[in-house]
């Protein structure tokens, strides 16, 4: 669908929204294939996200261009089910110049799904948090997603060519246990799918042999 020159309204089927294969959450399995049907050098620069985590049964995934301003445009798109339509989420696309090469000429190789990487992290005061009355300190939700991003991210700084950079564009974490002061925890991230500017990846905490927290995040290319 091309978004630029569309008129405001227009409806596009972008074809059946199958379920997210297990741990993927349904919005990036949207994002997927949205990424997939608009033009190159189309930014997904934000997403609001109205649906359910799975697919609620069977349908065909519909974009409609809402407002379009220069090179910034907004995308409603639903999930449509014969007579029931089921509002997913709102899309800001924006418009940047084409680049050339793999990847945009981003990075100075391909990466594929399976690449993994793992750092550890000591959780420091400035991590913490002690809204629990009685309870010792634990790492925050936040610095938990700090750093599975950053660890995300590990994989892609060596691969950058001059003026490359990633941003964070997607996260869908769960914070599942308690790492306290002090204490190290190890972050994996491994590769799930790389396409065009978009790289997912599913990653996960762990402080000893006790789950932390797990998910998926992305990031996305840019030209710095």
């Amino acid at each position: 669908m091309d978004i630029w020159q569309a008129p405001v309204g227009q409806h596009t089927d972008l074809g059946p929204l199958a379920g997210p294969p297990p741990g993927l959450h349904l919005a990036a399995r949207v994002l997927d294939m949205v990424a997939s049907a608009v033009p190159a050098g189309t930014l997904l620069e934000q997403v609001v996200w109205h649906g359910p985590d799975a697919t609620p049964g069977t349908g065909r995934l519909r974009a409609t261009l809402r407002a379009r301003a220069g090179a910034v445009g907004t995308l409603r798109l639903d999930l449509v089910d014969g007579d029931r339509t089921t509002w997913l989420a709102d899309l800001r696309c924006r418009l940047r110049p084409a680049q050339v090469g793999p990847a945009d000429g981003m990075l100075s190789a391909a990466l594929a799904p399976g690449d993994e990487t793992r750092r550890e992290f000591t959780v420091e005061a400035g991590m913490t948090t002690d809204h629990v009355a009685g309870r010792d300190p634990v790492l925050a939700t936040p610095a938990l997603v700090a750093m599975l991003e950053d660890t995300a991210a590990d994989l892609l700084r060596p691969l950058f060519t001059p003026g490359a950079a990633s941003v964070g564009t997607w996260i869908g974490v769960r914070h599942t246990g308690a790492a306290v002061l002090g204490e190290r925890v190890t972050v994996h991230a491994t590769v799930a799918a790389a396409r065009g500017r978009r790289v997912t990846f599913d990653v996960r905490a762990s402080a000893g042999d006790r789950p932390v927290g797990d998910g998926q995040v992305a990031q996305t290319l840019i030209w710095a």
